[in-house]
């Protein structure tokens, strides 16, 4: 009896230990700050010499383009010491180390690869980036930035910053999701602009549309601060989707002049020359695109914000569609406020259906 009594309490603390272990997995706090906000974890000494001034001139970059400077990322540079388990809640987490030498960042790492692995990577010479979800907190993205050596690891930024500066903006656009439909989506704008352009995005619930014809929608979402807009346009397909580049400032003037002006008689809105564009091929959802950002203003008043436009070929290849968003927002920062909108714009997907024109 007495050792059935025991057999009996393991298997209750064997189960025990079990829940308590699922328990522990699943409820990570949730994380906190903002969209693009990023806690970089470094060695001090490192932070003020070759490494950290890598760093800054490869990811310390302002956003193209805006009217006044903007950082693409919002860093927060701590040392390992510093990184405690509040700020382990960070929504994005940069750990920057090379393994070679014993420092505290390596420790860091050593807790969180493991030995093995550590060790694997020096035996490699290898520098690598990757992105861990979840470590911490839940909604959290963690960037593992390793090299076997310190000259390994910069020779690594300097080839593969580009790649993970991409990587690290499309993420902040994924968080920002929950932001910028937390009203919902608008069905019945996404079925009309299926129906008329043959393509469909999720158009969140507080745009309404100002101006609608055959071939051509305005969509606007009014605030006391804020002025967003989506302007859809669909026209006839005569060059190569590489051929309009030159062509994209014409139309969008175009579609400025006959649609979009202040309430100052004679104004209209135009592509501010001030600062180039700039443009560049992209896929989004297996869509090739031009994307092209810029600023616009009002010509004859004082109003002006940043740009983006895309254009893309129908999926017949028979027209070309164009999408532009833009915003006016002089109060506010204005990256936010256009990044909202390279969200809805990148939910963009082919229709299902026939279009009506």
């Amino acid at each position: 009896m007495r050792h059935l009594q025991y057999f009996i309490l393991l298997i209750i603390i064997c189960v025990s230990a079990c829940e308590n272990s699922k328990t522990e997995k699943k409820y990570l706090p949730d994380a906190v700050g903002r969209y693009d906000d990023v806690l970089l974890v470094m060695n001090d000494a490192d932070w003020e010499d070759s490494l950290g001034e890598k760093f800054r001139i490869n990811f310390m970059l302002p956003y193209k383009v805006l009217p006044q400077a903007e950082p693409i990322l919002g860093i927060n540079r701590k040392s390992p010491r510093q990184f405690n388990t509040l700020l382990k809640k960070y929504k994005t987490v940069f750990l920057l180390a090379y393994l070679d030498e014993r420092t505290p960042m390596l420790r860091l790492i050593e807790d969180l690869i493991g030995r093995d692995k550590v060790a694997e990577i020096i035996a490699n010479k290898t520098a690598f980036y990757n992105i861990k979800s979840n470590i911490w907190a839940n909604g959290q993205e963690v960037v593992l930035f390793l090299g076997a050596s310190k000259s390994a690891l910069l020779k690594a930024i300097d080839e593969q910053s580009g790649d993970l500066l991409k990587e690290m903006q499309k993420l902040q656009l994924k968080k920002m999701k929950k932001m910028v439909y937390a009203h919902g989506k608008n069905e019945l704008i996404n079925n009309s602009i299926g129906a008329k352009f043959g393509v469909q995005f999720s158009i969140p619930k507080d745009y309404s549309i100002g101006i609608e014809k055959d071939n051509f929608i305005w969509l606007r979402k009014e605030t006391t601060d804020l002025s967003s807009n989506i302007m859809i346009y669909k026209f006839p397909n005569e060059m190569k989707l590489d051929e309009m580049m030159t062509h994209i400032v014409g139309i969008r003037n175009s579609l400025g002049l006959k649609y979009i002006s202040s309430d100052i008689e004679g104004s209209y809105m135009k592509v501010d020359s001030t600062l180039p564009i700039v443009q560049e091929r992209e896929t989004i959802n297996g869509i090739d695109i031009i994307k092209t950002k810029g600023l616009w203003k009002i010509q004859n008043d004082f109003m002006g914000g940043p740009f983006v436009n895309y254009v893309l070929q129908d999926k017949h290849k028979k027209k070309l569609i164009m999408i532009d968003g833009f915003v006016h927002a002089p109060k506010l920062k204005k990256k936010p406020k256009i990044n909202a909108i390279e969200l809805i714009i990148n939910s963009l997907e082919y229709n299902d259906g026939t279009e009506t024109n």
